[in-house]
């Protein structure tokens, strides 16, 4: 597949032969000046086995913004003959093949310049990557023709990958002699395959001839595909979520998630680009920690008080802190101190009794604090006054329980209080501070939260359910409208946007197994109905719940919270009937089946084609599956009325292999095609992450209907005219 640098030509390849003869041609004169090519790695094995790259609509924008007359192409595809664009085409030939659409795009930029070509030629649609032709003869029939070829291509090119023995001409690690005179040794069988494909370098001059080949693949691939990001661009993995920043052309991690929030705020974070790992490395080498703070810095994470206790309890606390600088925190020389809002000793008791005051009051910056159950970042306060008068009762110091804190690690601070008999709200200040020693002359304070904590008598903040609609009996996947109206008993009014009804699972660390997704987040549910609520109405809260696809009896907790900056209330808990949440018991119990006649499970047949679960997995190691099935019944398929389920060996508890990236606990994940008509093929491509456990596991994998407007609602697909389920044995070790 000879590619010159001015006119796309091919060189003759078929795929089924396993030698390719040398050409070595008398005057080669070698016109590559880029650095950066290099001509042993041109793609990585990620590179080309990326098959989440891209999606059809993306690769449709694609080729809309390179304006080739490709953008309007369509052809009739086996064995259906439904029309496909050339961005559904390649999409589903990259997913078939396993191969990334990407690769495929610059092959097709590379052969006949199709990508941006705004007139070509039928031939060049025929010979579109020119596969089976060679330059100036005619090529197989039998591959001619736009989808025909590239199916061709990601075909053999995955094949390249998956059979290296079967060529050894270029093999990784070994030396081999190009068609142009090029000596190679390629890295990866990516690189192989490319040269298998086209065994030209290219970027040179031929006896008088220019050839570009896989010199220009490299130069394509860059120009397309090669990440190229504004100097201080906050960027995230698209693989694990991990956050880099872009500067100088190199990748800095940073030194903990919480440096990321201090530096970037919400929109900034959820506009930040994703990009496949295999990218961020090849294109930018790593630099240097970012931190927030060249020499001491530290962030609050959290502290484990309670919304409210008891006047005169007494209760042990951990307040902990990240050390997000580039010094080592040593004990006793970074301190955490509380005092009240006026800087005098809290009245909070202290024991036990504390250590000495240093000799010499450090230049500082505080921290706020109100001591709650959610940390919220506000804005710092500066040094005043109060500090020196702070300063002067040393009662609230308290060192770390560990001896030294790396930058990036957590300081925990054990706090044991007893709480005042006076029943009412408290807040204090927490400064993290270091004590003056040798090659310390300041401290610097980069966050702070604000909480509440309320020591209760008579609570201040109070309500009671009037009506509650919840269910306490549901069918399994079912959905209900449900309301709760509750009156407020306290002495302030409820303003719309200050009150909030959030829910969990019992624990309160999970999501609510009965979330649905209306809700306006993961775990925040509704708004009351009201604008104002004054004490002694009522507040309407309307949302809908969807109950799991698990059968059990579930509690789940309803919690209420204030937010009102003039009151300095900050998530502070509405007490519900005197409790911390609303705790909700609900019976799920299986779905009502539809009944299975021989006409309605003729309609949902497939035939399994592809199941890549793998046999052996090593503890806690994560992999990409491929499910692929035929359609062998008279019904089509749709994206919303396939479901892919996955259970533990016993078909009711969660599948151990479960991946956070599932769409809940037994879906899996929804069809990739939106359409799938009757003899077409449907895939499914999700993740899996193997237990801790070392033994071998089973799992099953079942596939149902789900469709409101036919009815039906959790009919099998039936498996090769037999099965109901999948089941996938697989060994950790």
């Amino acid at each position: 597949m000879l590619k010159h640098l001015q006119k796309p030509l091919s060189l003759l390849l078929l795929g089924i032969f396993l030698f390719q003869p040398l050409f070595v041609f008398a005057q080669t004169v070698d016109l590559v000046t880029d650095p950066k090519f290099d001509s042993n790695n041109i793609i990585s094995d990620e590179d080309l086995t990326d098959t989440l790259s891209m999606t059809p609509e993306q690769i449709q924008e694609f080729l809309q913004a390179k304006g080739g007359a490709i953008t309007g192409y369509v052809e009739p595809t086996p064995p259906s003959g439904e029309l496909k664009s050339a961005a559904r085409i390649i999409w589903q030939a990259a997913q078939d093949a396993r191969v990334n659409p990407e690769v495929l795009l610059v092959m097709l930029q590379k052969e006949q310049s199709l990508i941006e070509d705004p007139s070509p030629a039928q031939k060049q649609y025929d010979w579109a990557t020119g596969y089976s032709r060679c330059d100036g003869c005619a090529g197989v029939e039998a591959y001619k023709g736009f989808g025909n070829q590239v199916r061709a291509s990601a075909n053999r090119l995955r094949y390249y990958f998956d059979h290296p023995s079967e060529f050894p001409r270029f093999s990784v690690g070994q030396g081999a002699t190009t068609s142009d005179g090029f000596v190679v040794t390629v890295k990866n069988q990516a690189t192989a395959g490319l040269y298998i494909y086209n065994p030209w370098r290219g970027g040179a001059r031929v006896d008088n001839r220019l050839v570009g080949a896989n010199y220009n693949f490299y130069k394509i691939w860059t120009r397309y595909f090669a990440p190229q990001f504004a100097d201080r661009t906050l960027v995230k993995e698209r693989d694990s979520n991990v956050w880099w920043f872009i500067q100088d052309g190199t990748r800095r991690p940073f030194v903990a998630d919480e440096v990321v929030q201090a530096l970037f705020d919400m929109p900034v974070r959820s506009s930040a680009p994703l990009v496949p790992s295999r990218k961020l490395t090849r294109y930018y080498p790593i630099g240097g920690v970012v931190t927030l703070d060249e020499v001491y810095a530290g962030v609050y994470v959290n502290n484990s008080l309670p919304a409210q206790t008891f006047a005169g309890d007494l209760v042990a606390t951990t307040i902990q802190y990240r050390n997000v600088g580039k010094r080592i925190w040593k004990k006793g020389e970074v301190v955490l101190t509380i005092a009240d809002v006026a800087g005098a000793p809290t009245p909070l008791a202290l024991l036990p009794p504390p250590p000495p005051p240093p000799s010499k009051a450090p230049v500082k910056t505080k921290i706020k604090t109100k001591i709650s159950a959610a940390p919220v970042n506000t804005t710092l306060a500066a040094s005043s006054a109060a500090v020196n008068n702070f300063w002067k009762h040393p009662a609230g110091r308290f060192s770390f329980t560990q001896e030294q804190v790396a930058p990036g690690e957590l300081a925990e601070f054990s706090v044991p209080l007893q709480f005042p008999k006076e029943a009412r709200g408290y807040e204090s200040l927490l400064a993290l501070s270091v004590l003056p020693h040798e090659d310390v002359l300041e401290t610097r304070e980069v966050s702070s939260s604000r909480h509440g904590l309320l020591v209760v008598g008579e609570p201040l903040y109070q309500s009671k359910v009037v009506i509650n609609t919840i269910p306490s009996e549901m069918k399994a996947g079912q959905t209900a409208k449900v309301e709760i109206q509750l009156q407020n008993t306290s002495k302030i009014e409820w303003k719309k946007l200050s009150l909030r009804l959030s829910s969990t699972d019992e624990s309160g660390k999970k999501t609510n197994p009965f979330k649905h997704s209306s809700w306006r987040d993961s775990t925040k549910v509704a708004l009351m109905k009201e604008q104002v609520v004054k004490p002694g109405e009522t507040a309407h809260f309307l949302f809908t719940i969807r109950a799991p696809r698990i059968p059990g009896v579930l509690i789940t907790r309803y919690r209420f919270s204030l937010f009102d900056a003039l009151r300095k209330l900050n998530d502070t808990t509405l007490l519900v009937g005197g409790e911390q949440a609303l705790l909700v018991k609900t019976t799920v119990d299986k779905p009502t089946g539809v009944a299975k006649t021989t006409e309605a499970q003729s309609a949902w047949k497939a035939q399994l084609m592809e199941f890549g679960i793998p046999d052996t997995m090593k503890p806690g190691d994560s992999t990409e599956v491929l499910l692929k099935l035929k359609n062998t019944g008279t019904s089509t398929w749709k994206q919303t009325t396939v479901r892919l389920s996955s259970y533990a060996a016993d078909g009711k508890n969660q599948n151990p292999f479960h991946d956070e990236e599932w769409r809940d606990e037994v879906r899996v994940v929804l069809l990739k095609e939106s359409v799938v008509a009757p003899g077409d093929f449907g895939t499914f491509i999700f993740s899996i992450t193997a237990p801790s456990k070392k033994q071998s596991y089973r799992s099953i994998y079942r596939l149902t209907i789900h469709d409101r407007e036919k009815g039906i609602d959790g009919i099998p697909l039936l498996i090769n005219d037999e099965k109901k389920e999948i089941i996938a044995t697989t060994r950790v070790e």
